[in-house]
């Protein structure tokens, strides 16, 4: 559960991480419109994960929406889930969406929807760093740190 929490804390984070001032059709490399992949995070001492679960993250120039798997999901064939499988399946996913502000290397989020109820209404915050189509953030939930890294598809 410890390591949901801090996974999600890193997507959360990473979905605060927005653009200010940039109206060009193509966002130039240290804009952070656009889409993310997460490429590694490392949640405590020891090796970075650099093979982590599936995650997409969009930014617009004051939206977000972001998605990820962040547990196993158990395998089964189309309309043959158990009550088990679908509640496995269901706990091993993340997705929010919403607004955000930036105020130097800080971000602010406004979630608006959530598959977890009690985030919307919240605004956590992380730190953030774009360089070239690399994204690192760190984000603290409950005491736990989080450092990830994202790779720009586009």
């Amino acid at each position: 559960m410890k390591r949901t929490l801090v996974m999600f804390s890193g997507i959360m984070a990473l979905a605060a991480f927005g653009d200010i001032g940039v109206t060009a059709q193509q966002a130039p490399s240290d804009s952070l419109k656009g889409a993310w992949l997460l490429s590694e995070l490392v949640t405590g001492p020891g090796s970075p994960s650099t093979s982590p679960l599936p995650s997409l993250t969009l930014f617009t120039d004051r939206h977000y929406s972001s998605m990820a798997v962040i547990g196993a999901r158990p395998k089964f064939a189309p309309g043959q889930a158990t009550d088990a499988d679908k509640l496995a399946t269901y706990d091993a996913f993340a997705g929010h969406s919403g607004s955000y502000e930036v105020n130097g290397n800080t971000v602010t989020l406004h979630p608006m929807v959530s598959k977890n109820e009690y985030m919307m209404g919240t605004t956590p915050r992380a730190e953030f760093k774009v360089e070239g189509n690399t994204l690192t953030w760190t984000s603290m939930l409950g005491g736990v740190r989080a450092v990830a890294k994202y790779r720009r598809l586009d």
